[in-house]
């Protein structure tokens, strides 16, 4: 501290005693000021505080305050120097030694934005001065307070002892009272507490200001929480794994979100935990991929499995179901539990399994009721006999394929070092590209997503018992490893399960070896990409085709290409889609890979997946074959043409020319020339080779070759089946000839059928419902069906010709059943209508069909509509079948037409003559698109414009890659928007406007749909019978006036396909519109009956203007749906799932767009001030 005294006479500064601190306050003499006053110490930053003006040293660094008022950073004190006027007292110090502090009294203002002042000293000098900090002369600077004085001290600031150790019962932070002569260390010190068994200890305790105890209380339990201990059982203070942490949300109300208290969950592996393998976390972490909560997955459940045959009316099952879900609810947001390290929640997971595969299997003795036991029936004895084997491998034996228990000692895998064949460097061409840039091409659109959730859900991939258990998991993968197809990473995009079918055994000196083949489940993969090409193979079928020149033979050489599929690695990014049943942690990594693997120090888990291309993968088979296809016509030097395949034309064959029928992983040349042959064969195996595969069972150039399932007999110039498949057939006929079984299920169609009547004709008007029976159709027996139609018919009609020595109808007939087996029954053309008759009635002749019976299927038999003569040949003559115009609305066939007229008037304005060729439309569809987006068209014609051509021409669906590229351009440069919800305020307005015009009709559904969510197509179709009067007698759940959408009497679904939607009026808010609802349905004299007899058109014209009137253009009915659904969500009436129930909405995505406050209150504030 200084004092200020007088220095000498009538001096008009006050000198600064530094050399005396402790000397006696000094009086000031001086008539300008009577009071006597001591100036506190400058140190003291509470009085720096408590002053009216800034006052601040000099100090010139970055930091210091002239500084920063130099730069504009101080606003504050900037406003504290405009403060100073005429007639202040300022005290300003100049820096001298020792220490003088001047007294001066502002006269004027010179220059307000420099702050220069006139000023005067006490012995009357004058003269200007900068009364600011940035004065480079001055060091200090006050203002006088009252009475020309300094201003009242500040308090100083409270400071108390606090406890900062841990001592039982007592707190850290508590307040305590140190004894004298405590032992300290600056702000530190330790004191000697009691705790709450008596014992006396030394604990910390700290001196400090009152404010800055939370502080300090935080960061001492922060500090216990890190520490950790060299020795002792409790090495650290870990969290714990039982719990999660309390969250509160704004309005001050503790609850944790379901999905996201998911994410966070850290399944900690136990070697004590009662119940292996654990089920709790994956089940959880399926519930948040389809719904919001553990409740809103029961809500979708009883949605979708509320039906007769599935769970029975009143099981108790849904109440069970319904308690577990609230209480894996509330242990998760409200208690905070980390319920998959819990056994008592594992054990409520397995319950909830248990429930589920109680009522999957009495959903299956419900189906198998009443089915006789003992024998099969006969039919369904023709049916396994039908059933086709194995063309690949032909005599494999019974059992072989089929679903086996995992052994990793029978496991058939690469030995390791397999997998060297880059997919990407290896293709060329637009399939390359493809490849390469896959996230685009072979991944679905982003539309799609929405389906891919659900239908995901229902198909989880499946494992192996031996996977469920860590150990077998672990050593499973280690067997993965070691041959050379397993990898790992940190971004899971997709899950795929492993199981085990039987293989083939291997003789070796004589052994059985049994062999298992690894099957990958990759069904939900599957479902992100999209349907791959067409795969166009080599068959014997394409080889009979070939016409071999007069005396010459043809040679065969074959070779297979060893592990083919584990031969080839997937491109960079795709390997996330494969990835296994669970994830592995760093150690558990560096077990697998013996240390191979670099996993950084941060990452909990990493994911095992499969490297290589899967056979389950739906992209494999086409991607393998094509490689083949280009390796094969690259080592040859010949084009496609060359090629044996599926669907193709027989290429032409002589000495100098070399074929090739690419199967997969078979290799296949071959030539009139055995030379030529086998030098072929050796170029293919070359070139496969320098790409990494490895090949193996090489045969030399033959005649004769069994490949394939079949035989190829060069010698005779002949393609037929294996012995063994010929006496297959023969002793199934065999057994067909001494079995009894009913005609339908063996005799041919006749023609008849095709221009008479349709198959289900047949099964409607005759009892066949007891040849109903389930038959399984495996891929290989319809590509077979497809593939003998094929091949079959053009040769009967060829054969025919060139047997027939005359044209009448009977010789056509025996010459196509004597070379093709189809059995045909011919009358005389003028008696055609008549033979079609006769030849069905003689058809079902062995059928007890009654006269009555008879009359109905000839009447049946004439055609109604000239269109009906053209059913059954539709899609041959590329046309739309019946049954695929069924498969959208009338609505929409109506605008599908409509935007393909467009298309069609700009393809002719290009040029190109319509039907369009399929190799022009996707580069026509692609500028078609471009031209609408100048037009200024929304994205949404485009998608539609697409969608009507794929429907017209179904060949093209899958094909227009650069049209659908045009599209996301499309929506990105365009995305699209929303309609804004209308809220319940404005809803009102309008049905007011609608009433004021006399229009109550339309005010009435007005408030219907806003109420009820519905579309304006539902609200028009309302009839009297939709509407359900309350049944209060029978209970609460039925007090309400119910609406029925979309029933099925009226055979029309809503928009995802449901029937028999029922929404209640169950908000005692809307009881009355309710029962005005009622009152007017039972005006309506008819129960077919529509509620609102005007037409949608007029309602949209009405509506429009109600809002232009409100001051609010461009409304459109839709809005209505949305509005009510965000008034629900954002007033709290409804919660989220129940507003996805009562909206019929599929996904939570399309729920969460309606949760729009800030966009209402945009729409309200359009309203003008006499609408409000």
């Amino acid at each position: 501290p200084f004092y200020l005294s007088p220095a000498g006479s009538r001096c008009h500064c006050l000198m600064a005693a530094a050399s005396r601190p402790d000397s006696p306050e000094i009086q000031y003499e001086d008539d300008f000021w009577e009071s006597a006053w001591t100036l506190p110490p400058l140190t003291d930053p509470s009085w720096w505080e408590s002053r009216p003006y800034e006052e601040r040293p000099r100090d010139r660094s970055p930091n210091s305050f002239a500084t920063r008022r130099h730069k504009g950073a101080d606003d504050t004190a900037r406003a504290a120097r405009m403060a100073v006027s005429v007639g202040n007292v300022v005290f300003l110090d100049y820096g001298e030694r020792p220490r003088v502090v001047h007294a001066r009294l502002v006269l004027a203002e010179v220059d307000s934005s420099t702050f220069e002042f006139t000023i005067a000293t006490p012995d009357l000098d004058v003269y200007t001065e900068i009364l600011d900090g940035s004065n480079p002369d001055l060091q200090h600077f006050y203002l006088g307070g009252p009475g020309a004085g300094p201003g009242p001290l500040a308090a100083a600031p409270v400071e108390v002892w606090v406890l900062g150790g841990c001592c039982g019962g007592r707190k850290i932070g508590e307040q305590v009272v140190p004894p004298a002569g405590l032992p300290t260390l600056g702000d530190y010190g330790l004191m000697s507490m009691v705790d709450m068994d008596g014992n006396s200890r030394a604990v910390l305790i700290k001196k400090m200001a009152i404010d800055q105890i939370p502080a300090f209380c935080d960061e001492r339990i922060q500090c216990a929480r890190d520490a950790t201990a060299v020795d002792g059982e409790e090495r650290s203070a870990a969290d714990d794994i039982r719990t999660l942490s309390i969250k509160y949300t704004a309005s001050g109300e503790r609850r944790r979100v379901f999905k996201e208290s998911i994410g966070e969950l850290i399944q900690t592996e136990m070697e004590d935990f009662p119940y292996e393998p654990r089920t709790c976390l994956p089940y959880l972490q399926a519930i948040v991929n389809v719904s919001e909560s553990a409740y809103g997955q029961h809500l979708q459940w009883i949605q979708q499995a509320k039906i007769p045959e599935k769970i029975p009316e009143g099981s108790r099952a849904i109440y069970e179901d319904e308690t577990l879900a609230h209480i894996l609810d509330v242990a998760v947001c409200y208690d905070g539990l980390a319920v998959c390290n819990l056994a008592s929640f594992e054990l409520l997971v397995r319950r909830l399994h248990a429930d589920a595969q109680i009522l999957k299997e009495r959903r299956k003795l419900e189906e198998n009721k009443g089915k006789a036991k003992g024998k099969p029936s006969k039919g369904g004895a023709l049916c396994a006999l039908r059933a086709a084997g194995s063309a690949y491998e032909d005599g494999a034996d019974i059992g072989v394929g089929s679903v086996v228990n995992m052994e990793l000692s029978k496991l058939s895998l690469p030995s390791g070092g397999v997998a060297g064949v880059s997919l990407v460097d290896s293709l060329e061409g637009t399939t390359k590209n493809m490849v390469e840039d896959f996230e685009n091409f072979m991944l679905q659109d982003a539309d799609a997503w929405t389906f891919i959730e659900d239908e995901s859900c229902k198909v989880p991939p499946y494992n192996d018992q031996l996977l469920s258990a860590r150990k077998g998991y672990l050593t499973f993968l280690r067997r993965l490893f070691d041959a050379g197809v397993l990898g790992h990473t940190s971004r899971c995009r997709g899950r795929v399960g492993a199981f085990c079918v039987s293989k083939k055994s291997k003789f070796i000196d004589g052994v059985e070896h049994k062999r298992q083949r690894l099957v990958l489940d990759c069904r939900q993969t599957n479902l992100q990409f999209r349907e791959p090409p067409m795969t166009e193979l080599g068959s014997l079928a394409s080889l009979g085709n070939l016409q071999l020149p007069e005396g010459k033979k043809l040679y065969v050489a074959t070779a297979d290409i060893r592990d083919c599929f584990y031969a080839v690695n997937c491109p960079i990014g795709m390997s996330d889609f494969f990835c296994l049943r669970s994830d592995i942690t760093p150690a558990e990594a560096i077990f697998i890979s013996n240390g191979a693997w670099s996993i950084e120090d941060n990452t909990p888990f990493v994911s095992p997946c499969i490297t290589v291309l899967p056979m389950g993968f739906s992209w494999s088979f086409y991607l393998i074959q094509v490689l083949h296809e280009q390796a094969t016509m690259k080592a040859l030097g010949i084009p496609r043409s060359s090629l044996i395949l599926e669907g193709q034309p027989a290429p032409d064959v002589d000495d100098k020319s070399c074929l090739a029928m690419p199967y997969c992983d078979n290799v296949h040349t071959m030539s009139t020339d055995p030379r030529v042959c086998q030098v072929g064969c050796d170029d293919v195996q070359e070139k496969l080779t320098s790409m990494g595969f490895d090949l193996h069972e090489e045969t030399e150039a033959s005649t004769y070759c069994c490949t394939l399932g079949g035989v190829i007999d060069g010698d005779k110039g002949q393609v037929r089946a294996s012995n063994q498949r010929l006496w297959r057939i023969s002793l199934a006929f065999e057994y067909l000839t001494f079995a009894k079984v009913h005609p339908a299920l063996v005799q041919k169609k006749c023609e008849a059928w095709a221009s008479g009547m349709s198959a289900g004709d047949f099964v409607a008007y005759l009892p066949l419902s007891g040849l109903h029976e389930d038959e399984h159709i495996t891929l290989k027996e319809g590509r077979a069906l497809v593939l003998a139609l094929r091949t079959v018919a053009p040769v009967a009609m060829k054969s025919s010709r060139q047997l027939q020595k005359s044209h009448k109808p009977v010789h056509k007939s025996e010459c196509r059943t004597l070379r093709a087996d189809l059995k045909v029954q011919v009358e005389q053309k003028k008696k055609s209508q008549k033979s079609a008759k006769r030849v069905i009635a003689d058809k079902m002749a062995p059928l007890p069909v009654s006269k009555r019976q008879k009359r109905t299927i000839q009447a049946a038999i004439v055609p109604k509509d000239p269109e009906d003569k053209m059913i059954g040949k539709l899609a041959q003559s590329r046309k739309v079948t019946l049954l695929g115009s069924k498969s959208i609305s009338k609505e929409s066939r109506v605008q599908y037409g409509l935007y393909l007229q467009r298309f069609k008037v700009f393809c002719q304005e290009s040029g190109v003559r319509w039907p369009m060729p399929d190799m022009d439309a996707d580069p026509l569809m692609a500028d078609f698109m471009d031209v609408m987006f100048q037009d200024g068209r929304s994205a949404h014609e485009g998608e539609k414009t697409l969608a009507a051509l794929e429907f017209e021409f179904v060949q093209l669906k899958g094909r227009m890659v650069r049209s659908r590229r045009a599209l996301r351009g499309w929506r990105r440069v365009m995305p699209a928007t929303s309609r804004l919800p209308l809220p319940r305020i404005m809803m009102h307005g309008l049905a007011m406007q609608l009433l004021a015009q006399g229009k109550r009709d339309m005010a009435l559904m007005t408030l219907v749909m806003f109420n009820l969510y519905l579309r304006p197509g539902e609200a028009a179709d309302l009839c009297k019978r939709h509407v359900v009067a309350p049944v209060k007698m029978a209970g609460n759940q039925y007090a309400w006036v119910t609406v029925i959408i979309r029933d099925q009497e009226h055979k029309k679904p809503d928009k995802i396909g449901v029937y028999d939607n029922s929404l209640p009026f169950d908000k005692s808010q809307d009881l009355w519109l309710g029962n005005q609802l009622l009152q007017h349905a039972q005006s309506v004299k008819s129960k077919d009956g529509k509620l609102f007899n005007f037409k949608m058109e007029e309602y949209r014209r009405a509506f429009v203007k109600a809002g232009v009137d409100l001051g609010v253009p461009g409304l459109h009915p839709y809005q209505m749906r949305h509005g009510g659904a965000t008034e629900d969500l954002t007033s709290g009436r409804r919660d989220f799932n129940m507003v996805k129930i009562r909206g019929r909405w599929r996904t939570d995505q399309s729920v969460r767009r309606y949760n729009k406050v800030g966009r209402v209150q945009q729409l309200l504030n359009q309203l003008s001030v006499s609408s409000q």
